[in-house]
Parts: C-alpha cells; sequence; structure tokens
C-alpha cells in the first residue's frame, strides 16, 4: 500500500569523514501506518546501479541517535513513526559518483498481526 514512498528523494549525498567520502545516505520511511519499535524491522536491502548492499554495511540513524542493525534489533521503546524519516549511512570507501542512479530498496518490517510485510520501491535518482 505504501511501498512506492518508502525511498524518500530527499537527502541522497554522500558522507565524509576526515573529509574523505565514506559512503552514502539515503533516507527511508516505514511503509506500515502505525509506525514500529526499531527491534520490529526484519531487514533492509538498498541496491544502486545493480550494487547490493544489506545491513552489515549500514548504520541508521532516527531522532539523531545512530545505531547498528544489531542494536536497532535490541531497541523496543524506541518507534519509527509513519512519515518520519530514518537516515541510512551505507559504507562504500568513495561513496557515490554524482548522476542518475537507479535506487531499489526493500525493507521488511514485521508486526504481531501480520508476521513480516516486505515492502519494495525502485526510484532513479538524481545523485549530485
Amino acid at each position: 500500500m505504501f511501498d512506492r514512498f518508502i525511498i524518500h528523494d530527499k537527502g541522497f549525498r554522500n558522507f565524509y569523514e576526515k573529509g574523505k567520502p565514506m559512503g552514502f545516505r539515503i533516507n527511508a520511511r516505514i511503509n506500515y501506518y502505525r509506525g514500529i519499535p526499531l527491534s520490529m524491522v526484519d531487514d533492509v536491502q538498498v541496491t544502486v546501479d545493480g550494487e547490493k548492499f544489506t545491513t552489515d554495511d549500514m548504520t541508521f540513524i532516527i531522532n539523531g541517535i545512530r545505531y547498528s542493525f544489531s542494536e536497532m534489533n535490541e531497541i523496543s521503546n524506541i518507534n519509527w513513526f509513519f512519515g518520519d524519516d530514518m537516515t541510512i549511512e551505507i559504507h562504500k570507501e568513495g561513496g557515490l559518483r554524482p548522476g542518475k542512479k537507479t535506487v531499489e530498496m526493500c525493507l521488511t518490517p514485521r508486526n504481531s498481526y501480520f508476521g513480516k510485510f516486505p515492502a519494495y520501491a525502485k526510484r532513479i535518482m538524481t545523485f549530485a
């Protein structure tokens, strides 16, 4: 139902450490209208121009706080609400080069009613 909205076009850019690009950021939105605790994010996969990234390559930022995927799986008292952005930093030495990118995301939350309910979206985005 809300699958097409999981990739947010705002904030798609490289991030830097000590002046060097260490990867890129992309913003995601949850596909479930009630939101979920962070511990109920079952999986996130991102593909950019055919290059696949898994949760091992990612750091998740919500409300200004950074979490690894394993840390997020232990947090049941912080919610990711519908309409709120979660910034995902994807570690890729050198970051991405400018230009049009095909971005795919598979976001798999779970809840007690439906179990896992994956959402898939694909967008062409301009990386500047």
